[in-house]
């Protein structure tokens, strides 16, 4: 029938989330990656003859797995495209949370190479760099929510905003459009985690004490490197 033609799976596409359930699930996910962290560091610190703790274990804990998880917390909640949406099947903000979730998975197993004695140098390089890849997917899935048809997200945005009997965005809260230079900066760090991970892998291979220490710092001035260019060439969105 001609009725049929289209189905309609994206008719929930533009709903405020009264409940934020996409941010607190998430949130709780961040916490469950950063305990891994610690845990090593806590055996550590009952019985350091038993649970020694080598310099790559510290570099790879601190430098790498706690770096990335942080500053991606923090950047989560800085964003101003975190989730504010409804979470259904099948929208843009469902495509966020699942890519959400792997960064953090890939955080929590991040956490758990570096308690190694020994860490698998190219995992880690990998790893990083297919974070930097799950960054630029969420980037253009939020390009698309913030410049999809008819733009159903900014008109339901603006229509909340404009209710003062719902709280769920701030009357001063401006819609803030995914730019150029957020999504460029992004587009540098994972070139630059592409690079490190293709010469761990297919030039330099197993990397010694001090070879371990160089990458670690390395992806962590990647990872940080990364938060302070978006800072710097991201748009600030004047508030309407």
């Amino acid at each position: 029938m001609r009725s049929m033609r289209k189905l309609r799976i994206f008719h929930q596409l533009a709903r405020i989330d009264r409940s934020a359930i996409g941010v607190s699930f998430v949130d709780l996910l961040f916490a469950l990656a950063l305990a891994q962290i610690f845990v090593p560091i806590a055996s550590w610190a009952a019985n350091p003859k038993k649970n020694p703790l080598p310099l790559t274990s510290w570099t790879s804990l601190i430098l790498v797995a706690f770096a990335i998880t942080i500053t991606s917390w923090i950047g989560y909640h800085a964003s101003a495209n975190r989730a504010r949406f409804t979470v259904s099947f099948i929208n843009v903000e469902l495509v966020k949370l699942v890519l959400d979730v792997l960064m953090v998975a890939i955080y929590f197993v991040l956490a758990s190479y570096g308690g190694r004695p020994r860490q698998p140098n190219d995992r880690e390089a990998s790893l990083v760099a297919l974070t930097f890849v799950l960054y630029m997917l969420w980037d253009v899935a939020s390009w698309r929510q913030k410049h999809g048809e008819q733009n159903k997200y900014k008109a339901e945005w603006e229509k909340v905003r404009a209710d003062r009997s719902r709280a769920e965005v701030a009357e001063d809260d401006a819609w803030k459009p995914t730019d150029f230079g957020r999504m460029l900066a992004t587009a540098i760090a994972l070139i630059a985690s592409l690079v490190t991970a293709g010469i761990v892998i297919f030039v330099v291979g197993p990397l010694g004490k001090w070879g371990t220490v160089i990458l670690d710092v390395e992806l962590f001035v990647i990872i940080l490197g990364y938060r302070i260019l978006k800072e710097a060439l991201t748009t600030e969105t004047p508030k309407a």
